[in-house]
């Protein structure tokens, strides 16, 4: 029996490095009506000044934060798990006392103090097994404010002052694992696997440097990136650019059956697999489910998923089995 990953294969993970956090959750809600989901804060006064600017713009938005009154907490609790299409904007210890399997999406407005927490609270999307994605917004100030929350921790006598040092080393540790998380350029699902013991053997193919090469296009048109990735200068080289004449034929193939799976499935193409996957594709040929599992980007997730017709594209119905 297959063990289950610290990570649900479900999710997307993502990391976005922009001080425009605001902005970037209002464009990602319009484009993503009528989903439900959750936007986590690192405090009381971030969540409810978020909440507050996104109700008035009409957006439909609830808030559980610490501190609140119980009722108060639970009716917000019972309209967000009753109703489709709501919006949870949480802080502190949030708990849901009852499931809500369509949760969509999971975006944490700041850095979470820890991978255990980070994994905790993403893990509320996708129930269902359906997709969801997983988006983390980053920018530098928010380790400032996560290490100034360390510091003004009391002891308040509980801990003996060698226990007590112990603890803030474990949670500085902690710290810096998010910190490498939002920072690396690598698969972030391996990296997460990683820190809770799991042993992946390749990357996922279902996250934001699995799939980045498409996606920085699709944010640029959205108005997404970043001002210092947009302010990159320099040609950029396209996945098809590398290939043969031959390769590119079978290329443009490969993207008009992931642009009719993508539009089935109302996602965007890079969701499928990104123009680096394609390329790769064209270059090794695969035959087999096998071999198409040595493809960059092409997971056990997305060869269930993918696998069958993206191989009959590849070579027709002479497309081999495992």
């Amino acid at each position: 029996m297959k063990k289950s990953s610290a990570v649900k294969e479900n999710l997307f993970l993502s990391v976005e490095q922009t001080r425009k956090k605001e902005a970037y959750v209002r464009a990602y809600l319009r484009r993503h009506p009528d989903e439900s989901g959750i936007i986590f804060c690192a405090t009381r006064r971030i969540a409810e000044t978020l909440c507050k600017k996104l109700s008035g713009e009409g957006f439909p938005v609830l808030s559980c934060v610490e501190g609140m009154p119980e009722l108060r907490r639970m009716r917000a609790l019972e309209a967000f798990t009753s109703g489709p299409g709501r919006i949870m904007i949480a802080a502190g210890a949030f708990r849901m006392e009852k499931e809500k399997t369509d949760i969509r999406f999971v975006i944490h407005y700041n850095l979470p103090p820890s991978p255990e927490d980070y994994c905790r609270e993403a893990g509320y999307a996708g129930l269902d097994s359906e997709r969801a994605e997983c988006i983390l917004l980053f920018s530098r100030q928010d380790i400032a404010a996560r290490r100034m929350q360390l510091k003004n921790l009391k002891n308040n006598g509980e801990y003996t002052e060698k226990e007590w040092e112990s603890l803030r080393r474990e949670d500085e540790e902690r710290l810096q694992e998010m910190i490498a998380y939002c920072t690396r350029e690598d698969c972030l699902r391996v990296f997460l696997q990683r820190y809770f013991g799991e042993k992946p053997e390749e990357n996922c193919g279902n996250c934001s440097f699995c799939c980045g090469a498409v996606m920085q296009d699709g944010w640029e048109k959205e108005g997404l990136l970043s001002e210092g990735e947009r302010g990159k200068s320099g040609p950029k080289v396209r996945p098809a650019d590398t290939l043969e004449e031959e390769e590119r034929i079978l290329f443009e193939q490969l993207r008009i059956l992931r642009r009719e799976i993508a539009s089935e499935k109302k996602v965007p193409p890079y969701i499928v697999f990104s123009d680096r996957t394609l390329a790769d594709m064209c270059r090794k040929f695969p035959r087999t489910e096998a071999e198409l599992l040595e493809v960059n980007g092409v997971g056990e997730y997305k060869l269930e998923q993918y696998g069958e017709q993206f191989l009959k594209v590849l070579h027709g119905s002479d497309a081999a089995q495992p």
